[in-house]
């Protein structure tokens, strides 16, 4: 079962396919790419360089695994798990109209029905088991969330995707029980 640490693990493993995809006729040449996964004060920088970047802008609730517990193990009650899907965006910055259009379009196709199982993320997160698999998929948005999504940001619009890793499922933290309260009545007579 994936740890706290799954979506970052997830965000690192998609950097790290990219990176070792990245075409050399992008790397090198005049494009000069690079991949990175960016945080918000990344996105804060003027000069990114060719860049294909991935930055997580969202993170919810997979409404289709919720209250679906996990299975425990024989005589092991089930454990409670949160589903979780991180929307994010493909940003791609590059010199130019033909190369950055280029970087966008490599990196969509990559990344678009992409798996992550547990080969990929287990070295970036032990808990993540044999059976679990993050999907990308497509993350409809409309231009205007789009833009409202943009105008939150440190940075101008840049071309952008948005896409959704999903479903991570994290082990919740099982807090201590307790025996129930019981309530104890007292009785009061007139003396």
């Amino acid at each position: 079962m994936a740890s706290s640490s799954a979506i970052a693990a997830g965000m690192r493993a998609l950097e790290d396919l990219l990176g070792r995809r990245l075409p050399e006729r992008l790397r090198g040449g005049g494009v000069g790419a690079r991949v990175q996964l960016l945080g918000s004060n990344d996105l804060k920088k003027k000069d990114q360089g060719s860049l294909v970047g991935l930055y997580v802008h969202r993170i919810v609730v997979d409404p289709t695994g919720r209250n679906q517990p996990r299975p425990g193990g024989p005589g092991s009650p089930s454990r409670p798990v949160l589903p979780l899907v991180a929307r994010f965006l493909l940003i791609t910055w590059a010199a130019g109209a033909v190369a950055e259009l280029e970087l966008h379009a490599w990196a969509l196709a990559e990344l678009e029905g992409t798996q992550l199982d547990h080969g990929a993320i287990a070295s970036l997160d032990p808990a993540f088991g044999d059976d679990e698999k993050l999907q990308v998929v497509v993350d409809e948005l409309t231009t205007e969330d789009l833009g409202r999504i943009w105008d939150m940001l440190p940075s101008k619009y840049s071309l952008s995707s948005a896409l959704a890793l999903r479903t991570v499922r994290v082990e919740r933290t099982v807090r201590e029980s307790f025996p129930p309260v019981t309530v104890r009545a007292l009785v009061m007579e007139d003396v």
